[in-house]
């Protein structure tokens, strides 16, 4: 046998070790120790592509949804100092002007989170209920701000953006759906309103008929809401409108499992369930004040545009 050298490959459908590297969002979602290591990043990369079992349709156990969503959906943009903001004008139906006030996307926590591979740092997810205390709560210490859901305005014809699994290659078209968004809440009296960008929204909003091609699954919330939020400043609400998205801390268990190895060294038991919940917490307690931080960040900004 003769060896002689590749002159030329195809480039491989996995995400090479360039690929994950020029992917951050995906590097936080291995233990630290790998991420500066070329060889494990290819070795993760091609292992990503062969575990290709199609995504369930139903819920995985805890009843989180899986789904599917396209990474980076809408660059991110540079929304200024907090306080910073823009007039964004549209035309009723019968074409008279009408004030749209859609606030930037304020940047607290990381907003990606991912599922499906051994070595993925599993999520935490707040749930829409969660979500809404915590906004309604820090709402209610701005005095005169009381936001309900008992008629939340609906936004009918918008163009919702459509989430993708990520596949190994860069998607750089933004696909789109027209639907009517249906907002979280609202104070009527101010014509204030929001939406939470949550995992259960990213799964609703997957592009249709499409498949999971590997058990990795990203949710790019911020992404989402980003580009949630320059669709409807084409669209133009009557109405002041701010996006949150859910953070999505990881559950770092990376600590737990040296303190394991550690334990069974010294013939010691493990509680890694009590590990594992304390982990949580702290996920927890990390995402619900980085959203607290949005929603604060949302109010000065009304009160810097003169809304409240």
């Amino acid at each position: 046998m003769k060896v002689t050298p590749v002159v030329y490959y195809k480039k491989p459908g996995y995400p090479t070790g360039a690929d994950m590297k020029s992917r951050p969002e995906l590097l936080k979602k291995v233990p630290h120790r790998w991420s500066g290591n070329g060889v494990v990043l290819t070795a993760l990369g091609m292992s990503l592509a062969l575990c290709a079992c199609a995504a369930r349709g139903d819920t995985e156990p805890g009843g989180v949804k899986p789904g599917n969503t396209e990474p980076g959906v809408g660059e991110p943009e540079d929304t200024g100092a907090r306080g910073a903001g823009q007039d964004y004008r549209g035309k009723t139906e019968d074409g008279e002007a009408h004030k749209g006030l859609v606030a930037p996307v304020f940047i607290h926590g990381e907003g990606t989170g991912a599922y499906g591979c051994i070595a993925v740092t599993a999520p935490f997810f707040l749930s829409e209920e969660e979500a809404w205390e915590i906004i309604k709560s820090e709402a209610e210490s701005y005095k005169g701000i009381t936001f309900s859901r008992n008629t939340p305005p609906v936004l009918e014809d918008v163009k919702l953006p459509e989430s993708r699994l990520f596949s190994g290659k860069t998607e750089k078209k933004q696909s789109l759906r027209d639907g009517d968004l249906c907002l979280d809440g609202a104070d009527a009296d101010n014509k204030i309103a929001f939406e939470f960008i949550s995992q259960d929204d990213v799964y609703e909003w997957r592009k249709e008929n499409e498949e999971a091609a590997a058990t990795f699954t990203l949710y790019d919330t911020k992404g989402t809401a980003e580009q949630l939020r320059e669709e409807l400043v084409s669209y133009g609400p009557d109405i002041a409108l701010g996006i949150f998205y859910d953070p999505c801390n990881d559950v770092d268990m990376e600590g737990a499992y040296d303190a394991m190895a550690k334990a069974e060294e010294q013939g010691m038991t493990f509680d890694w369930e009590g590990a594992k919940l304390e982990q949580e917490a702290r996920a927890r307690a990390k995402s619900e004040e980085e959203l607290r931080a949005q929603v604060r960040d949302f109010l000065d900004w009304l009160k810097g545009q003169g809304v409240i």
